[in-house]
């Protein structure tokens, strides 16, 4: 009778670990979204704000589209007078600020419709643009091009231009080489993503710039091929887009990891949101696709 019962009990007891277990929500894993930004004809830059609104920037058709949370479709941003714009940055309160081929850097007030060109002065070809916590704005500038000369002399630097400030200064990141994205974390740190090889190797890389440094360092992305562009997090997470691929290196990390992204064609842009779900711009198939993170 004692056996019969001690069974009975455990038979009970394993029914309802069972029944616990189904009941229990299933750990999900990333998921993989088209965002509803369509008719784009070159999407280039990428950036979403605190509230998850996502900005990418359309290049040939001289436009910033804006998609709100939860929205169905895309708005184009109040500025009328871009040309070629190729990046796109948002700080905490919502300003918005663009990068165009004409060498200029627009911002655009959170709830205005008065954009205006920011006191760079002569840039030669503005590429990726940053803003930090404390508002500072920094710019890849690539000298002299075939749309415009400027008259600070054929040299690729990066721009800080701090709040209120007439004039930017450049930051020390010597033998600077077509520097195309750049991206501030929480701590200062800044990262480019420039030319590192030379003529008969070349390469990309991610320079890092530590807050009072006169140097930068070069972060361990040499096995990743074609880098496109790059974003970090809240974390100091630093992302890169590459061949197929989005990259993420952690912190203190010797190799960097392959989200798990499908068929990306060609990705050029990347952002992350706050909540820790990563967009990119398809350049070849001219769509934004988010991984939201399990």
């Amino acid at each position: 009778m004692g056996i019969n019962r001690a069974r009975f009990v455990g038979l009970v007891a394993a029914a309802l670990l069972a029944m616990m277990a189904l009941a229990a929500p299933a750990h999900a894993g990333p998921r993989q979204e088209v965002l509803p930004i369509h008719g784009l004809t070159q999407p280039g830059g990428i950036a979403v704000d605190g509230v998850g609104t996502v900005y990418v920037v359309d290049t040939f058709a001289n436009r910033v589209l804006e998609l709100t949370s939860g929205a169905n479709s895309p708005t184009a941003l109040p500025i009328p007078d871009l040309t070629g714009p190729e990046d796109v940055a948002v700080d905490a309160a919502g300003d918005v600020f663009v990068t165009d081929r004409l060498g200029r850097v627009w911002t655009l007030p959170a709830g205005t419709a008065s954009p205006r060109v920011l006191p760079f002065g002569d840039l030669g070809n503005p590429a990726g643009v940053a803003v930090d916590t404390a508002g500072n704005v920094y710019v890849t500038d690539r000298a002299e091009t075939v749309e415009r000369l400027h008259s600070r002399g054929d040299v690729d630097r990066v721009w800080k231009l701090a709040p209120g400030a007439n004039a930017p200064t450049a930051l020390p990141f010597p033998g600077l080489h077509q520097p195309d994205d750049v991206a501030v974390d929480a701590a200062g740190d800044v990262y480019v993503l420039a030319d590192t090889g030379d003529v008969t190797h070349p390469a990309k890389g991610v320079l890092k710039l530590a807050p009072g440094a006169s140097t930068p360092t070069l972060l361990p992305f040499t096995d990743v091929s074609l880098l496109g562009e790059l974003a970090v997090d809240t974390t100091g997470d630093v992302y890169v887009t590459g061949e197929h691929q989005v990259y993420e290196l952690a912190p203190g990390a010797d190799t960097p990891t392959p989200l798990p992204f499908t068929g990306l064609s060609e990705p050029s842009a990347v952002a992350v949101a706050d909540d820790g779900s990563v967009v990119v711009t398809d350049g070849l198939d001219k769509r934004v696709l988010r991984l939201i993170q399990g």
